[in-house]
């Protein structure tokens, strides 16, 4: 009994070791995986007013098949400019002024980063207005 108790400690001892020691290469897939790092507005946040979508990434977007969706609290579509790169890492699109009303609304997003596959998402903001922005 105490051999086999011997070879299961030390596979089990073995199979830590080698998790531990992978673990930095799959925390670097993850890292480098196109995603959202940032947005305005903030996911799950409460906000006065919001003239723009703004989304920075983790990579560079490519060109082709970027999307950014604005659905009202009724569900509807809101109308936004065409999505535009501000800056390196950073998609945008403005929204017009006086078209939202006060709710929760959710952005939808679409990219691809540098493995050229696409990769989607969602997030819901909650618009506020108070008397000085309306």
């Amino acid at each position: 009994m105490p051999k086999m108790l011997n070879k299961s400690v030390a596979f089990a001892a073995a199979l830590a070791l080698g998790l531990v020691a992978t673990a930095p290469l799959y925390a670097d897939a993850v890292i480098k995986h196109f995603a959202v790092s940032s947005s305005t507005p903030k996911a799950e946040s409460t906000v006065g007013e919001v003239h723009a979508i703004q989304l920075t990434f983790t990579q560079v977007p490519k060109e082709e098949g970027r999307l950014i969706r604005l659905t009202n609290p009724q569900g509807q579509q809101v109308r936004v400019s065409g999505v535009q790169m501000d800056a390196e890492r950073v998609m945008s699109a403005r929204i017009q002024a006086g078209s939202l009303v006060d709710g929760t609304y959710t952005v939808n997003w679409r990219g691809a980063g540098d493995d050229g596959h696409f990769s989607t998402g969602e997030y819901t903001f909650t618009l506020q207005a108070t008397e000085a922005t309306r």
